[in-house]
């Protein structure tokens, strides 16, 4: 298609930010609308507590994707009440859109799960908010492929956020094994969840776009 590079996905890489990696990092989050890269992108050094993990195509980095450790998340729950995931924070990604349709943000997806703990039964929490367009478990366009991807890969919707996008959050259901009931219950919430996304994706996107959000289009992931 126009516009787009033609690449051999084997050769992408994925690997954590270094120092030697470090200005074409700053290259590309100079072409990138994350706000998660707001900081270093104004002081032109890493953000603190914040991990980063780039798809790299000969010594370009083409994508990126982030999270914290150890991060208080509150958000409203589906009963309507405050509450609060301790753990990992997963935020915002983007593949440069000359790259995008080709799998690399899905591989992003994958690689930043293992890396932040996501597996295994005494791993911590994991948690992600996606954009929202300002109805509480709404869902930007944008941000509808990383929905999709987290959704089938063992998140569930636990609330929304307590941002003026209200946009839906996630979080990380733990492998291990259940009584049917519980089975049951499981997945009639996710049905709920996700018939209430689908209904509510029709209003006006917002124009803020919080900080940390699963907000960017990566394209099919």
């Amino acid at each position: 298609m126009a516009g787009e590079s033609v690449i051999d996905t084997a050769g992408v890489r994925m690997e954590r930010l270094g120092h030697a990696r470090l200005p074409a990092f700053l290259a590309f989050a100079d072409r990138t609308t994350l706000d998660s890269l707001l900081p270093l992108r104004a002081t032109r050094r890493p953000a603190a507590g914040q991990t980063y993990l780039c798809a790299l195509y000969r010594d370009q980095v083409i994508g990126c994707t982030s999270w914290y450790e150890g991060h208080r998340h509150d958000y409203v729950g589906l009963d309507g009440t405050t509450a609060r995931s301790t753990g990992v924070y997963l935020c915002s990604s983007e593949v440069l859109p000359e790259f995008r349709g080709r799998g690399i943000g899905g591989m992003l997806y994958e690689r930043r799960l293992a890396e932040c703990g996501g597996g295994g039964g005494g791993a911590p929490a994991v948690s992600i908010e996606i954009l929202g367009r300002g109805v509480p478990l709404s869902v930007d366009d944008e941000a509808r492929p990383g929905l999709v991807w987290h959704l089938a890969h063992d998140f569930v919707v636990v609330g929304h956020s307590r941002e003026d996008d209200a946009g839906p959050v996630l979080l990380l259901r733990r492998r291990r094994p259940a009584s049917a009931s519980a089975r049951a219950e499981v997945q009639s919430v996710c049905d709920t969840n996700r018939a209430a996304v689908s209904a509510r994706t029709s209003r006006p996107s917002l124009a803020h776009r919080p900080s940390l959000k699963s907000s960017t289009s990566m394209g099919p992931v």
